[in-house]
């Protein structure tokens, strides 16, 4: 994954910047919509996104 700021993933995300917190901080669970962009975001297939937030959630 990259190494963005959280501005900078929500510019390329086209989403917010509070809702990049949110997530990040587990505040808020994004729908399949906004993981979609985050992806995007990040220039990650969404199935590695899911797949990293499963295994983090195992922890």
């Amino acid at each position: 994954m990259l190494d963005l700021s959280q501005e900078a993933l929500a510019r390329r995300a086209g989403i917010s910047t509070v809702f990049v917190g949110r997530v990040e901080s587990t505040r808020n669970q994004p729908t399949i919509n906004s993981m979609q962009k985050l992806a995007k975001g990040l220039d990650a297939r969404l199935s590695d996104l899911i797949r990293e937030a499963e295994a983090l959630a195992k922890r």
